[in-house]
């Protein structure tokens, strides 16, 4: 490709302060060179210039996906689809997990995503004993489409430590019959503490982030902030997968993990701010993940719900551990961030900037709320 590139004969759509709109674009060593008519900037259009005549087709500035678990999306374009309408049923799931179980080795993970258990005819999760008929001698796990729960078969919860007699996990729920056996149903930090068993290696990982980015660029996606998922490794994976060119997207990596929430972010609370010379990857702000979401239903309310009144969601991390957490975080100079949902996760992190603002005022900080999406 040369270093120099010029569109002409189309609509650029510039997004600027005034909405402008041109005919041509030209540009030099990745850098927007020039804007306007074709008549203005074509005197720079020379023998070691590219020309593409986009024949009255529109050029827009890429998108920015403002928050995405890049990881995650990757290693569901490998896993097996079970959005409504491709499935329908608890039995179509089935279906999938045994065709995967004919070609995948005994012992490997078998991985499922998107389901929906409200929109499913049985109107319920998925349990171990429907996935232990169809995959006995495969682990299985399915995520639901809020990716805050999961259920897997017996000896997906057997790879887990998770056997009859579990007892519930700190900022989890573990589902259980009326005789306290688990279902595999697995919620909140319950279900992270699954991800950490099905875990995949780098070699996975990086081929996951490599179909990750083709999916994004092919929707005009050039940039995302990526909310992270596989802590450390995911950070590494990205940084060598960008130095090799693997990656055409620039990223702004969120410093979080699904399976090791605490520890990853108390290790970079410690390091200094400082993103570097890369144009193509950024550190982005420390966060944190305190309830879960609002269709499962886990997101940490003030009132319970209607559909339950003896519940009102789950509140993953305790508001003495926030505080502390987004204090020392933004002490440090740290941008902070926490998903919260519900308006009681919402109140806590609220709180929580509040309070270190006031020990510690600073200018632009740029602290916020992932998802806010239940406010009082």
């Amino acid at each position: 490709m040369k270093n120099k590139i010029a569109f002409i004969n189309g609509t650029v759509l510039t997004v600027d302060s005034e909405n402008s709109i041109a005919e041509a674009l030209i540009v030099e060593n990745e850098k927007i060179a020039g804007v306007g008519k074709y008549g203005d900037l074509k005197g720079s259009v020379d023998a070691n210039t590219e020309v593409i005549d986009l024949d009255g087709r529109s050029i827009v500035p890429g998108f920015i996906d403002s928050h995405i678990h890049m990881g995650v999306l990757g290693m569901n374009s490998e896993a097996i689809d079970c959005r409504y309408p491709y499935v329908k049923s608890i039995e179509d799931i089935k279906e999938k997990i045994a065709e995967q179980a004919k070609i995948k080795p005994k012992g490997s993970w078998i991985r499922g995503w998107g389901y929906d258990h409200s929109k499913l005819i049985e109107s319920r999760h998925p349990d171990r004993f429907d996935m232990d008929e169809v995959a006995p001698y495969h682990p299985v796990m399915l995520t639901r489409t809020c990716a805050h729960i999961s259920t897997l078969n017996t000896l997906g919860l057997e790879k887990a430590g998770i056997d009859n007699y579990a007892p519930d996990i700190p900022g989890g729920i573990i589902e259980k019959t009326d005789s306290g056996i688990p279902t595999g149903v697995m919620k909140e930090n319950a279900h992270m503490a699954m991800m950490k068993a099905a875990m995949p290696n780098k070699a996975e990982l990086k081929t996951a982030l490599e179909k990750a980015d083709k999916i994004l660029i092919s929707e005009g996606i050039t940039s995302v902030h990526d909310s992270g998922g596989y802590g450390e490794m995911q950070l590494e994976v990205e940084k060598e997968a960008i130095k090799e060119g693997l990656l055409q997207i620039k990223v702004n990596a969120m410093i979080f993990s699904f399976i090791e929430n605490i520890s990853f972010v108390e290790n970079h609370i410690k390091l200094p701010v400082d993103n570097g010379n890369d144009p193509h990857f950024k550190i982005g702000p420390i966060k944190i993940m305190i309830d879960g979401s609002s269709s499962g239903p886990t997101a940490a309310t003030i009132e319970p719900y209607a559909i339950d009144p003896s519940f009102s969601g789950v509140l993953s991390m305790d508001p003495e551990v926030v505080d502390d957490i987004i204090l020392r975080a933004h002490k440090a100079g740290h941008q902070v961030t926490s998903h919260a949902v519900g308006d009681r996760a919402v109140d806590v992190i609220s709180r929580a900037i509040e309070k270190a603002l006031i020990k510690y005022p600073r200018d632009n900080h740029r602290h916020r709320i992932e998802h806010c999406a239940i406010v009082n």
